[in-house]
């Protein structure tokens, strides 16, 4: 008798265990299907809701995003250039043309005060001249209906500032190699 009650005890436990393994499983079979295999409930949404959720997607959606807005550009010729470096060029009309600069090109001192810069001008003719300068910008490709040439320093700014103006030409003939048409 005694034996046949420690057997009932033990099934009882063993039961228990059993119906607690299987409503644990089914928990986690729940919220796994919660949140990973049922369809999203917002697809299911009719009505008002739904139509005042696809008039916010839409308004979303109608923000113009301009175009030109990590370019320089030169609104009077159409035309944007692509900055690559974090050195700020800036342009000034001059010389039926723009001259382009760097702020620490134009405090070199001497010419550089009026004259520290690359000059940028445009024709509606290829350049026929075999020295250099003119130079082409973007192997004379048209853009609108202009071709694109610019005029590099002829000589140092002043004496002080030799090894340091190479770099900044460099920084803005990189900003003008990037030419194109402003969208």
């Amino acid at each position: 008798m005694k034996s046949q009650i420690k057997e009932q005890g033990s099934t009882a436990h063993i039961t228990i265990v059993i119906v607690l393994v299987v409503a644990l499983l089914g928990a986690l079979g729940f919220i796994f299907w919660q949140n990973f295999l049922r369809p999203d409930s917002s697809d299911k949404s009719t009505g008002q809701n739904s139509t005042s959720q696809s008039a916010q997607k839409d308004n979303v959606e109608t923000v113009p995003v301009d175009p030109n807005k990590d370019y320089l550009v030169v609104d009077s010729w159409s035309v944007r250039f692509k900055p690559n470096v974090s050195a700020k060029v800036s342009y000034e009309s001059k010389d039926d043309g723009y001259w382009f600069t760097t702020e620490k090109w134009k405090n070199f001192g001497g010419i550089c005060d009026t004259n520290g810069g690359i000059l940028v001008q445009r024709s509606t003719e290829k350049s026929t001249a075999m020295a250099s300068p003119p130079r082409p910008l973007n192997n004379e490709e048209k853009i609108g209906d202009y071709y694109y040439y610019y005029y590099g320093p002829q000589s140092a700014c002043s004496d002080d500032h030799t090894s340091e103006e190479p770099y900044e030409y460099q920084i803005v003939r990189d900003l003008l190699s990037t030419i194109e048409a402003k969208k």
